[in-house]
């Protein structure tokens, strides 16, 4: 499966904050039965881990 812009391009590299994930996940939770919030769990760690750290927060 792709990705592409509305002219059609194909999408490479996307940058999404880490926020924005939780939230998304979170809100597709509630829907979810609870015997498969661990496959959400699982799906929002690999994201995470499969991306490449732009920016941390500071302490």
């Amino acid at each position: 499966m792709s990705y592409e812009t509305p002219e059609g391009k194909e999408i490479k590299t996307i940058v999404i904050s880490v926020s924005h994930l939780q939230k998304t996940f979170d809100d597709y939770a509630k829907d979810f039965p609870f015997e498969c919030l661990s496959v959400l769990d699982f799906l929002e760690y690999e994201i995470v881990n499969g991306a490449q750290i732009v920016e941390l927060e500071e302490e």
